[in-house]
């Protein structure tokens, strides 16, 4: 994989060197190409334009993390009808035990409260989406087996490139056995796999962050992500604004959000959507500097 991906990088540097200079005039500029992805986040195309302009620029890493999505994007597209629409694997149901009318299994809500994990087993985070800086949150649905093993599980939000190491350490986790009545029951719910890179260079010393206020005017916003609802916190009728303080950095990243307001279950998935959103840069006399600014997540049930 790392040396197909190799391949193509050293391609689009062949073809950015055979471009004639005046065809860069008609290319799309960054945020333009960025506010595409944003639109359509399956255009390979904008991922390839992007990367020839990181070229351009020398941004080497950056180049490599659009080729890399691009070759992601791609492979999801393929394998999205078994990734995604495949449904859970059908098994043939034991007999139903007095008292309960079917085996179908009950979803975390309301009265079903959600067992207690009493073995957790950590996902081997793949070192080619480390090297690329890929990270996040995959969220799956499992169906918790009346021993308490995960039976069966599947994507719900996706992360092309830690999906299987998600999966294989979900398909290990152990919960304390359900029972309803007295009787062992099968549980569906929601569960979250978090992928963090670990420590990191230290970042060169630089100005500290300034507040959004005064002359200071928040940035705009080019790249966004919409928050993916928990089907749990749907199910209990879960809604409400999270209100979160976040860091943008000089590229116009989130590099820090925390949480000054939450809604409980609501919180994890704030997080996540905000630490994926891009703004314009922020200049201070002409430098590019950190802002400090409070942004809100608003979840409304349809």
């Amino acid at each position: 994989m790392l040396c197909t991906l190799i391949r193509r990088a050293a391609f689009v540097a062949a073809v950015i060197v055979v471009v004639p200079v005046g065809a860069w005039a008609q290319t799309r500029t960054e945020a333009e190409l960025l506010a595409q992805i944003n639109k359509t986040p399956g255009d390979v195309a904008a991922y390839l334009d992007l990367a020839k302009i990181y070229v351009e620029q020398k941004r080497f890493d950056d180049a490599q993390r659009m080729l890399i999505n691009a070759a992601t994007v791609i492979g999801q597209l393929r394998s999205n009808r078994t990734l995604l629409g495949e449904p859970m694997s059908v098994q043939v149901p034991a007999p139903a035990p007095p008292g309960i009318a079917t085996t179908k299994p009950l979803r975390v809500s309301g009265n079903v409260t959600e067992p207690k994990k009493i073995k957790d087993v950590k996902p081997v985070y793949p070192a080619l989406a480390q090297t690329a800086g890929i990270s996040g949150i995959v969220i799956a649905e499992i169906v918790v087996d009346t021993n308490g093993g995960v039976r069966d599980a599947r994507i719900l939000r996706s992360i092309p490139m830690l999906d299987q190491a998600a999966l294989d350490a979900i398909r290990q986790w152990q919960y304390t056995p359900t029972t309803l009545n007295g009787v062992p029951v099968e549980l569906v719910m929601t569960v979250t796999v978090n992928f963090t890179l670990g420590s990191e260079p230290a970042p060169a010393v630089g100005p500290a962050p300034v507040r959004v206020g005064g002359d200071i005017k928040e940035p705009r916003k080019i790249y966004d992500v919409k928050p993916f609802y928990p089907p749990a916190a749907q199910a209990a009728g879960v809604h409400g604004i999270v209100i979160i303080e976040a860091i943008i950095g000089v590229d116009g990243r989130v590099s820090g959000a925390k949480v000054l307001r939450g809604v409980p279950t609501l919180d994890e998935a704030a997080i996540d959507t905000v630490t994926q959103w891009v703004y314009e840069p922020t200049l201070l006399n002409g430098v590019p500097v950190p802002v400090v600014m409070t942004v809100t997540v608003n979840f409304t049930l349809k």
